[in-house]
């Protein structure tokens, strides 16, 4: 905030500057400021936030509220795919006058904190808000636009297919602050794998890794070793439940190399299905469980979720960041679960997640017998503490609805794709008005997908299937 008193001063009045030191600060200022939308107005996560509502005997939102820094929330997007043929384009409106268009070139973000954007045309007086009643929304976030590039295919497929069913897409553009990417978070101190990292000199206290994809180049240790972005998708949840001005009923979470099949474009009937853990009102937060059977309910990964817009989801998600703990997000999901089913008497936690596994046994501890006190399916949650609302027998997220494997069924609503970094494919695109030769650009992309001809067919991204679903109101703009 005070640095943007700084920039509107600048824009607004004359600075004068004699000393040349003087003037080489100014000039670094003024071009930082104009990156800056001089109009944004962030909000600071604790503000926007309701700490009471998310208070809990084992997990204190106060240790990590005020140094989560800002979000804008006033923020609605629009894209035009490009892949086949045209140029593909990411239009952003911040405080719904500000517009700035961005291509595969644009790879820094363009302002100096996160944003969580709407797929819609801005609310003025001739666009009213497209959305007029409070529903659930999909969600998505990268750390910034060079991350959203390398994976633009996977997130205009889901774009396409939001429109295609009128539900509402958001995305979270930024990182998180550097006060809480760089801290571990309640209990991590005290666990296995932050141990084990200390030991071997791969954790160092106040160092992040830039990654937020996994780089194949490196080896599991070296990884896992590295502070990462997987945490933001909570304070992204938690921005979307909290914010007001765009109230939503839930928050569906999915991965952004996360795709669908283009035979699900149009598909009201399965649409209902997804929606049905959402209209229920039967779970505050699902997940999909990493066993088969699911002989842990807490078991689960954070690919795919729902969120309910609700105390119990709140405190959930607020939960599992506040016990962040390494590179993967699922050891600390686990350990939260478990922490706040045991205050609701669901069954014995003393911590033994943290205090006894690193991340590779506990991806492993339903084999582990000794650790059978902590076995609970669905049913028996539901049965022994029914306040706690975790997860939801038979729920659209546990039926296949969601799958995590390599590549994409006709079936499956959406499916979760590991992408290398080395496999790459090429798509051009050409500059408005320029009549010079069209540029190159890299997309990485799911190792069996042949050709960028084949991500185009099988991920739904033609001209003519655009064409059909394009509207501006649902953020999705024709290719040229």
């Amino acid at each position: 905030a005070e640095v943007l008193v700084v920039c509107r001063a600048i824009f607004h009045s004359r600075v004068c500057a004699d000393d040349p030191a003087e003037v080489r600060m100014l000039a670094l200022v003024v071009s930082w400021c104009l990156l800056v939308p001089v109009g944004a107005k962030p909000v600071p996560f604790a503000t926007l936030i309701d700490a009471k509502e998310l208070r809990s005997s084992s997990a204190s939102v106060s240790e990590w509220v005020e140094s989560a820094g800002v979000v804008e929330t006033n923020c609605h997007f629009q894209i035009r795919v490009g892949l086949d043929g045209g140029r593909p384009l990411l239009r952003l409106t911040i405080d719904d006058d500000q517009v700035i268009d961005l291509d595969p070139r644009n790879r820094t973000n363009p302002t100096g904190w996160p944003l969580l954007c709407a797929s819609s045309e801005p609310t003025t007086t001739t666009t009213p808000t497209r959305r007029r009643r409070r529903g659930p929304v999909l969600l998505s976030v990268v750390n910034g636009v060079d991350y959203l590039w390398r994976y633009w295919p996977y997130f205009a497929n889901k774009v396409v297919w939001c429109c295609s069913v009128d539900l509402p897409y958001y995305l979270w553009i930024g990182e998180m602050s550097d006060a809480v990417a760089t801290s571990a978070g309640a209990d991590c101190r005290g666990s296995v794998e932050y141990h084990e990292l200390v030991d071997k000199h791969k954790l160092h206290i106040g160092s992040k890794s830039s990654r937020s994809f996994y780089d194949e180049s490196l080896d599991d240790g070296v990884m896992h070793s590295l502070h990462s972005n997987h945490h933001v998708k909570m304070l992204a949840s938690l921005a979307a439940l909290y914010d007001r001005k765009r109230p939503v009923s839930g928050v569906y979470y999915t991965d952004l190399d996360a795709v669908t099949s283009p035979a699900n474009f149009n598909d009201t009937k399965k649409l209902a299905m997804l929606l049905e853990s959402d209209e229920a009102d039967r779970a505050d937060v699902i997940f999909g469980n990493l066993d088969n059977p699911p002989e842990m309910f807490w078991h689960v990964h954070g690919s795919f979720f729902y969120v309910r817009n609700n105390a119990g989801g709140k405190r959930m998600m607020a939960a599992w960041f506040g016990m962040r703990c390494g590179f993967k997000d699922q050891y600390s999901l686990w350990h939260a679960t478990l922490t706040l089913a045991k205050e609701s008497g669901c069954l014995p936690y003393e911590g033994e997640v943290y205090r006894f596994l690193n991340y590779f046994e506990a991806r492993k501890v339903s084999t582990f017998h000794k650790y059978k006190h902590l076995l609970m399916n669905c049913t028996g949650r539901t049965a022994r503490c029914p306040k706690f609302r975790f997860c939801m027998k038979d729920a659209p997220l546990e039926s296949d609805l969601f799958v995590h494997h390599s590549f994409p069924a006709k079936n499956d609503l959406f499916v979760h794709h590991s992408i290398p970094a080395n496999r790459v494919a090429t798509f051009t695109y050409r500059d408005d008005g320029d009549h010079s030769p069209a540029e190159e650009w890299n997309f990485t992309v799911q190792n069996k997908y042949s050709s960028a001809g084949h991500i185009i067919a099988e991920l739904g991204l033609s001209s003519s299937i655009i064409a059909e679903n394009a509207s501006p109101a649902c953020g999705l703009l024709p290719d040229e």
